[in-house]
């Protein structure tokens, strides 16, 4: 994947007339919000991997974008200013993102929102339900301690009980991902890569545990 587009990623893209071998969703959905997620997958001719979101969570849809179809890109942690005018609608996922932001504030780390959040605040289109849940990356190229993982998990996990949503954090790392909720409480965790998943008990190491 080119350095320039980080997985999670949105990206505002120029509509081409169809979208070959797309479901017709697709184009509808692009119409409405032109608007693609990066997702973990490895280059494929030099093109961005991509993915489109319909209207209901079985719409999903992957694409190849190639770099002069990309008008703009918005990473998760841009989102952030966005979501302050955004919770004044009361989605419990929007309210938890507002409380969550203290409790990030001091770690020195990229955070933002992703999946119907993120894709809400980004393109303006109503996406976010009472249902909701909130889907967060944190991006941490160094080590993160177990010990701050375990406190930073139980205080997501006070904020998003009080507010009644469901949070899923991820950390990203070097070499994929990893849920932060799942390396705070095990010693080996599941590794999400371009390639596929794998465990590992070092995830920010080059060479993991099969």
């Amino acid at each position: 994947m080119s350095g320039s587009f980080l997985v999670h990623d949105l990206l505002r893209l120029r509509l081409p007339a169809r979208w070959e071998g797309a479901p017709a969703w697709v184009a509808e959905s692009l119409e409405r919000a032109p608007f693609a997620v990066v997702r973990r997958a490895s280059s494929e001719g030099g093109k961005v991997p991509g993915g489109v979101r319909g209207r209901s969570r079985d719409e999903r849809h992957a694409i190849w974008l190639e770099h002069d179809a990309i008008i703009a890109t918005i990473r998760p942690e841009h989102l952030l200013c966005a979501a302050l005018h955004a919770c004044t609608i009361r989605v419990p996922a929007l309210e938890l993102l507002d409380r969550l932001k203290p409790v990030l504030a001091g770690l020195g780390l990229d955070w933002g929102p992703t999946g119907s959040v993120g894709y809400e605040l980004a393109s303006g289109i109503p996406t976010a339900t009472a249902r909701s849940d909130l889907d967060i990356v944190i991006r941490s190229d160094r080590r993160l301690p177990v010990g701050l993982a375990v406190e930073l998990d139980r205080a997501i996990g006070e904020q998003a009980r009080r507010v009644g949503c469901r949070v899923d954090a991820l950390v990203e790392v070097p070499y994929g991902a990893i849920s932060l909720a799942e390396y705070a409480r095990r010693k080996v965790v599941m590794l999400r890569t371009p390639a596929g998943p794998c465990l590992t008990s070092d995830p920010w190491a080059a060479i993991m545990d099969s």
